[in-house]
């Protein structure tokens, strides 16, 4: 059975397992376009100022062995793209990611600057994050 847990923040100094998420040997390799599930695209304008495109991406979720599936997730244009993310299924695994792809993006807004929709230059604000990644469904009805 394979360790779940970021190597780097769940693991205490005895090398013992603490409560993760990620698989500790899953290699961080770069996601393939055909791979590729789901992106989505933003300009980044930093707290300087300085703008740069950013990318997404979601890979497709894979079985690493009978009890542990995994999915690859990176924001090519912000970080160095970590371990991909585990579950104990491809529903479970793939939610993590968008969940960990989101928590990015809240990380560069906390650092200072804004996200802009690359097409419109319109403001991509926190409210529009959120439905977009699904956080916050009290602005929606429901569809019976």
């Amino acid at each position: 059975m394979l360790p779940l847990g970021r190597a780097d923040e769940f693991f205490d100094n005895r090398g013992e397992n603490v409560q993760g998420y990620c698989l500790q040997s899953m290699k961080a390799g770069p996601i393939k376009d055909a791979d590729a599930v789901a992106t989505v695209s933003f300009t980044w304008v930093d707290a300087t100022g300085v703008e740069r495109p950013l990318k997404g991406v979601i890979g497709r979720p894979y079985q690493v062995d009978e009890r542990h599936w995994a999915c690859p997730h990176h924001l090519e244009g912000a970080f160095e793209k970590g371990p991909d993310i585990a579950g104990a299924d491809s529903i479970q695994a793939l939610s993590l990611a968008l969940y960990d792809l989101y928590h990015d993006l809240l990380r560069l807004l906390e650092e200072g600057g804004r996200l802009l929709d690359p097409r419109t230059r319109e403001p991509f604000d926190l409210v529009t994050l959120k439905a977009t990644f699904s956080r916050s469904t009290s602005q929606f009805q429901v569809v019976k």
